[in-house]
């Protein structure tokens, strides 16, 4: 818990204290080491992240769905689109419009705009204001600048305004 609140103040220094020895206590729980490896990479540990979350998604049939966001933008960032949309086709969470944006993002990249068009529909639906608010909603869980970018970038290619 305390991990997360550093996060959210966007303390990086102590977020990575607390994540630091809570991974040296070893935790278990598909959650707790799940929650630390999907923020850790959002600060730009990918790979310890992305390595620890497959892990767990291999050995718990019931993990959390939002791990896929942090797979797809792992092969986002190495700008394998094709792989990323795969994995935001996992990303199913209907009440959250994260899932619609990752997979906006990634068929932008791909040159497939008509294919994102009822996901833009549903993105709006959730988050009428998203357009005006997009790279500040984006940077409060993603901590790095060149990928804020690289999906604002993404969305537009797929016809938002962004």
């Amino acid at each position: 818990i305390v991990a997360i609140k550093y996060f959210v103040y966007n303390d990086r220094e102590e977020f990575f204290n607390i994540y630091s020895r809570c991974m040296k206590q070893n935790p278990k729980g598909v959650y707790r080491l799940g929650q630390l490896a999907f923020n850790a990479s959002l600060y730009g540990n990918w790979e310890e992240g992305k390595k620890t979350l497959d892990k767990l998604m291999r050995l718990n049939v019931g993990f959390p769905n939002y791990f896929y966001g942090i797979t797809m933008l792992y092969y986002y960032r190495k700008r394998e689109y094709s792989k990323s949309l795969i994995e935001a086709n996992k990303y199913i969470y209907p009440e959250l419009f994260w899932a619609n944006l990752h997979r906006i993002a990634a068929l932008g990249q791909l040159n497939l705009a008509t294919e994102a068009v009822s996901e833009i529909k549903e993105l709006l639906r959730l988050k009428p204001d998203f357009e005006k608010q997009a790279a500040e909603l984006i940077a409060r869980f993603i901590k790095e600048d060149d990928l804020v970018e690289h999906l604002l970038e993404g969305l537009r290619k797929a016809g938002m305004n962004v």
